[in-house]
């Protein structure tokens, strides 16, 4: 899956800047400009556009941050609004 081609953006969410900045320099290498690495805690994040409205998504996922986020079903419940 070609993942310019496919998404016209990825948000890449993580609370640990060294990997942040691992992932920034990993999607650069590959040419990616449409993704977004953005360093902070994924249970507050909200993805929203210039006038506050919350953007709809068409997928979500997470891994490692199910084990990590203890309210992870709350996370997703939040996040599930998102979808189109």
């Amino acid at each position: 899956m070609s993942v310019p081609d496919t998404f016209s953006a990825v948000y890449l969410v993580d609370l640990s800047p060294s990997l942040c900045e691992v992932a920034r320099e990993r999607f650069e290498k590959l040419g990616w400009e449409n993704v977004k690495v953005i360093c902070t805690d994924a249970k507050a994040f909200r993805l929203k556009n210039s006038g506050e409205d919350e953007i709809k998504v068409d997928w979500i996922s997470m891994s490692y941050s199910l084990s990590m986020i203890p309210e992870c079903v709350l996370s997703f419940l939040r996040t599930s609004n998102n979808y189109r």
